[in-house]
């Protein structure tokens, strides 16, 4: 690449060719990252792609894109109920209760990461990929906002992110050293804004079309890459080969006189990558896998070509135009002028009639543009059980419950796909922030499960009634029984509820490695199916408690539990049994009281 001699003409260079080179995907197959941006969004919003607005407010339009997208949003998207983080060391499992609460409590609620997971997948499934930027909870930055990149590898080379500023968002920057002199800025913040004009620059990027808005915009381009460290001085010297990885911030005006200029409000060396690109269909020598829009655009543009000729036809059809063979007919009568039921006269033999306006063949049309919204709903697997519409009269349950069920099958793979991308993120951005701030100590209000506090109430019980034998013994008293002390601890630990505050100590949590898991099988478990499951098993269960001194029998619910999935550690009861044991002591048991529930919470 030749670099010119400022970094404000790199940014002018690079921009407009951004916005009009096409690069070669493969024979026969040119791409621009912009246009295809550009094209994806107007097909969302259900627009067409014209330059002439009476040619678009005269045309239907039937938007099949947007349904799909928004099906796809709700069964790609990640729960934050489904993130699981815990501590990563054998000797300090317990403290992942802490963290677990920490995060539940505490951080999902300060920091809105529910509202990160939306507004990160939706670029994704738009235009087949989505930029995100390092921060306490990561900016996602929309496509649109691109100036310029790397149109075959999205962060290969320098990327330019353009934003329109106003006054007191520019200000806030100076917290970042935004305006400082020792960062490389040629302008105070409070100096540009004042050269600020009126008027934003839209997608298009074109100046003709900037939009005017009530208050002053500041025009700033943030650049990061790998470009000469010429750039990073005064007075460039362009001949230097020496390239570094380096940010520049360079705010652009219209001086009086109309001339374009430049100022620079930030430049520094960067020593890592600010940004993470997930890309969850690639293609190769692609900045961009296909999105969800483009693989609809053929469905798209033919189901409007369909809707546009029956509009046609519908507006031909509407017409009323009549013909006669009496030739002084229309000078003698206005057709117009009539009222209803008047009567009108023509020359003997002659006669007055309708023409046929209406095609017979408009259905033709009204099947094609139905074939094709079928043909992009199969493809993007949206089909009609997921979109909630009522099956066929005569449609089992059952039946219907396992089309949705498959139904989701595709869904899941993306969303497995967007799932690892997240992990990377927290993984390497977040939890190290959520390290540093629980060292410090916290304590907070929680909510606890019922799980949860059958969990506390356990350990603390034990730990309570040990203590009260152990002070009973120094005191020289007879000790009272455990389970009794046990039991009465538990019950006044469950009698305060559920809501309890929390604390974690100042470096208690000191040099503890944290690790994050998303449990993406909990939402593609079929729920119905599993109670299904479970309520046959526990007929086997309440139906005979003599099968489990048969040893066939026996074997044969083992077998109904693998068959079903269903993990045989849950039931300690059966994975333990043995048919010597006797009826009395085992099999008896109510279904409450068996040890499965307490283990698992062990």
């Amino acid at each position: 690449m030749d670099f010119p001699d400022t970094i404000a003409k790199f940014i002018t260079q690079e921009e407009a060719a951004y916005r009009t080179q096409q690069i070669e995907v493969s024979d026969n197959n040119p791409w621009n990252m912009s246009d295809h941006i550009r094209v994806s969004m107007s097909m969302k919003l259900g627009k067409f792609i014209y330059s002439s607005n009476d040619l678009i407010n005269k045309q239907a339009k039937r938007n099949i894109v947007l349904p799909i997208l928004r099906l796809r949003y709700r069964l790609e998207d990640i729960d934050v109920k489904d993130i699981l983080i815990y501590v990563d060391e054998p000797d300090k499992t317990h403290l992942s209760f802490f963290i677990k609460k920490y995060w539940e409590d505490v951080f999902l609620i300060e920091n809105d990461f529910d509202g990160f997971l939306d507004r990160m997948h939706r670029d994704p499934i738009d235009f087949g990929g989505g930029l995100v930027k390092e921060d306490f909870l990561p900016e996602v930055i929309p496509l649109q906002r691109i100036a310029f990149c790397d149109q075959t590898n999205i962060l290969g080379g320098p990327i330019a992110l353009r934003y329109n500023f106003s006054p007191d968002e520019l200000r806030a920057k100076a917290k970042q050293g935004w305006g400082d002199t020792k960062n490389g800025a040629t302008i105070s913040l409070e100096d540009l804004i004042v050269l600020a004009k009126k008027d934003k620059k839209p997608a298009s990027q074109r100046e003709a079309d900037k939009n005017k808005t009530t208050g002053k915009n500041v025009e700033v381009y943030v650049v990061r890459g790998e470009m000469p460290a010429a750039y990073l001085a005064d007075t460039p010297n362009i001949g230097e080969e020496k390239m570094v990885n380096q940010l520049h911030i360079v705010a652009f005006y219209q001086e009086e006189d109309g001339q374009k200029t430049h100022q620079t409000l930030y430049r520094k060396n960067e020593t890592k990558q600010a940004y993470k690109f997930y890309n969850p269909d690639e293609i190769f020598m692609r900045a961009l896998g296909i999105g969800g829009v483009e693989e609809l655009f053929d469905a798209q543009m033919w189901t409007d070509f369909a809707q546009i000729a029956k509009n046609d036809m519908l507006q031909a059809a509407s017409k009323n135009v009549l013909w006669t063979n009496d030739e002084a007919y229309a000078n003698r009568q206005k057709i117009k002028d009539l009222d209803n039921l008047e009567i009108t006269v023509v020359k003997d033999g002659a006669r007055i009639d309708q023409v046929p306006t209406g095609s017979p063949n408009i259905q033709l049309f009204t099947q094609a543009f139905l074939e094709w919204e079928d043909y992009a709903k199969n493809l993007a697997g949206s089909t009609e059980a997921l979109e909630g519409k009522q099956p066929p009269a005569g449609t089992p349950f059952r039946l219907q419950e396992r089309v949705v069920f498959e139904g989701k099958g595709l869904h899941q793979y993306r969303q497995g796909r967007y799932a690892k991308f997240i992990e990377e993120v927290m993984r390497e951005w977040i939890i190290p922030r959520i390290e540093k701030e629980i060292v410090k100590g916290k304590k907070f209000l929680a909510n606890l499960t019922n799980d949860e506090m059958q969990f506390l109430s356990e350990r603390i019980a034990t730990n309570r009634a040990a203590k009260a034998q152990m002070e009973s013994i120094l005191n020289g008293e007879i000790p009272q029984d455990f389970e009794t002390l046990k039991q009465k601890e538990r019950e006044d630990f469950l009698r305060k509820g559920n809501q309890r505050i929390l604390e974690i100590i100042k470096d208690e949590l000191k040099d503890v490695h944290l690790k994050v898991k998303i449990n993406i099988a909990g939402k593609q478990k079929d729920m119905s199916l599993m109670v299904d499951k479970l309520v046959n098993v526990v007929r086997q269960y309440m139906s005979s408690p003599q099968m489990l001194q048969d040893p066939y029998a026996l074997k044969l619910l083992n077998r109904i539990m693998e068959a079903s999935g269903l993990p045989i550690e849950d039931f300690p009861q059966v994975s333990q049994m043995t048919p010597q044991q006797p009826v009395s002591e085992q099999a008896t048991k109510p279904l409450a009281q068996l040890p499965g529930r307490q283990g698992a919470i062990a």
